[in-house]
This record gives C-alpha cells, sequence and structure tokens, in this order.
C-alpha cells in the first residue's frame, strides 16, 4: 500500500491547496487597534446576506464586529455595546473585525 496524502487520493493538487491556504493567511492582517463608536445598521444591503449587524465605525472606515470566540450571528455582549465609543484590539478579515478584546471608553 503507498503513502500517499489524503488530498492525492482525492485528487487534489498540493499546490493548488498551498496557493489557497496562503490566499487565506494573506487575507487578514496582523491584530491592531481600532477606536470608534459601535453601531448597529444594515449590512449587504441588496444581497441575500443582508442583515442588520454591529458596526465599529471608525474615523475612516465601518467594520462589521465579532468577538474572538463569539457568535457570529447574534452576540449579545456585541448587542450590549450599541451606543458606546470602546478600544479595541482585534485582526481585520475584509470588512470583518474579530475582536479579541476591548475597553469601553465612553458611554
Amino acid at each position: 500500500m503507498g503513502t500517499s496524502t489524503i488530498a492525492e487520493s482525492l485528487g487534489v493538487d498540493n499546490a493548488r491547496m498551498d496557493n489557497d491556504s496562503e490566499r487565506e493567511s494573506s487575507s487578514s492582517r496582523p491584530a491592531a487597534q481600532f477606536v470608534g463608536d459601535v453601531i448597529k445598521g444594515p449590512f449587504a444591503t441588496g444581497s441575500k446576506s443582508a442583515h442588520e449587524a454591529v458596526l465599529l465605525k471608525t474615523d475612516e472606515h465601518q467594520y462589521v464586529l465579532r468577538r474572538q470566540g463569539g457568535n457570529p450571528f447574534a452576540d449579545s455582549e456585541l448587542e450590549a455595546l450599541v451606543g458606546k465609543r470602546i478600544r479595541g484590539h482585534g485582526k481585520l478579515s475584509g470588512t470583518t473585525l474579530i475582536l479579541s478584546d476591548y475597553v469601553i471608553v465612553s458611554a
């Protein structure tokens, strides 16, 4: 019996898998600090994914907020931050900010 990998037995090209992994890791940036107002507003308007989301509105951008390890669909801890200004650390993945920690700056 040969020593083929699972990818080989499924007929998946390892080089393509490596490229996909590189693309995924380059799409999220290293952790950074963000300061802004937590609001609730429309996201992905006009698409099948349209919904009300908890957002962080900074001076430059607006990001969908998620907590590392939190429920991506309904996070009561993030909901409780709506209307508050926070300073947080996290990673950006596209338009989503995945918070690792935060403090409330003002209510």
